[in-house]
């Protein structure tokens, strides 16, 4: 079988408590400062759109740790 057609293994993400909660507490920080810098900036502003992108990141990255509790 080449390379390119091997099939991809999912990585588990292994991380204490402690570095849990704080990843967590920060992504929420950014995700909660997009939310409201979104309403403040004129939706036309080009910055809005900036923000979006950084709160679907951080929403992301909250998604991969709620992922990684459940294995």
């Amino acid at each position: 079988m080449p390379e390119n057609d091997q099939p991809r293994h999912k990585e588990t993400l292994v991380l204490d408590k402690s570095a849990e909660h704080t990843l967590r507490n920060h992504l929420s920080v950014i995700h909660g400062f997009c939310d409201v810098m979104q309403l403040e900036i004129d939706p036309a502003h080009s910055l809005h759109e900036d923000l979006l992108e950084i709160r679907n990141a951080a929403r992301a990255a909250l998604a991969i740790l709620n992922e990684a509790r459940r294995v």
